[in-house]
């Protein structure tokens, strides 16, 4: 199971979103990929089950991770990402494997500067029922 995808592919077909990553898909899962360098702005998503209600159906928080040189910037995409995913209810986000049938964001997160990359991190957390 993996509601990360099912997120990922969603966020992704956001035109606005994808203007806030200067055009480039940086959505990633767990970690930035070696290969792909020193991008910026980019996001990651960690997902962690919650609960497991009947074994189908899990709640599951996702935390995601913006990362940039500007605090500005990692503040509009948690905005714009609030925006896209707070009270998705309306709608089913799908894939061939995953369905998340709402989510909604949670207390907690913030913004710091992270003194080893010298990068900013905007974290807020979203709890969604898979």
């Amino acid at each position: 199971m993996s509601g990360t995808k099912v997120l990922i592919s969603y966020l992704k077909n956001d035109a606005e979103l994808m203007s806030l990553l200067n055009e480039q898909p940086n959505i990633f899962q767990l970690e930035k990929p070696v290969q792909v360098g020193d991008i910026d702005p980019f996001i990651l998503i960690l997902e962690k089950i919650v609960n497991s209600n009947s074994g189908l159906i899990h709640d599951v928080q996702f935390e995601i991770r913006i990362i940039s040189e500007n605090a500005a910037k990692t503040l509009a995409i948690q905005e714009r990402l609030i925006e896209l995913l707070d009270q998705v209810h309306q709608e089913y986000l799908v894939n061939d494997e995953d369905v998340i049938r709402n989510i909604s964001l949670v207390n907690g997160g913030g913004t710091i500067k992270n003194p080893t990359t010298s990068k900013w991190e905007t974290i807020c957390f979203f709890i969604a029922r898979i």
